[in-house]
C-alpha cells in the first residue's frame, strides 16, 4: 500500500515539475507553398472569467508588448474595449466590430495559437 502510495506521489510530482519548466521553439517549418501574410492591426484578447480580469489586462498587455517589439502593430481588447465588451454578444456582431475597427487578426491562446483571420 505504502509502494503505491509512494508511486503516485511520484507521478504527481514528476508530472507538476515537468508542467512548470519553460519551453521554446528549436524550429519551425512552413510548407514552401504558403506565402506568409502580414496583418496591418493585431488585437489580443484574452479569454477569461471576470474574476481573472487582472490577469487577462497583464497577460494581453505582455502579448502585446512582445508582438510590437517584433514589429507587429498589435493592441490589447482590454485596453481598447475594456473589460465587458464583448460579454452577451455573438460571434457575428463580435467580429463586424473588431472589423469596423481595422482588426485584421486575432490570435487566441489555449494550449497552443489559433488564429482567426478576419
Amino acid at each position: 500500500m505504502k509502494r503505491i502510495l509512494y508511486l503516485e506521489l511520484s507521478s504527481i510530482m514528476m508530472i507538476l515539475l515537468f508542467a512548470c519548466s519553460t519551453s521554446r521553439i528549436t524550429s519551425s517549418w512552413t510548407p514552401p507553398d504558403i506565402t506568409p501574410r502580414g496583418f496591418s492591426k493585431i488585437m489580443i484578447l484574452g479569454l477569461t472569467g471576470s474574476s481573472e480580469r487582472d490577469f487577462r489586462q497583464k497577460m494581453e498587455q505582455h502579448i502585446v508588448e512582445d508582438l510590437q517589439t517584433r514589429g507587429f502593430k498589435a493592441v490589447s481588447a482590454f485596453a481598447t474595449y475594456g473589460p465587458k465588451e464583448f460579454e452577451g454578444s455573438d460571434e457575428k456582431s463580435s467580429l463586424e466590430k473588431l472589423r469596423a475597427d481595422g482588426v485584421e487578426a486575432v490570435p487566441e491562446s489555449f494550449l497552443g495559437i489559433l488564429s482567426y483571420h478576419l
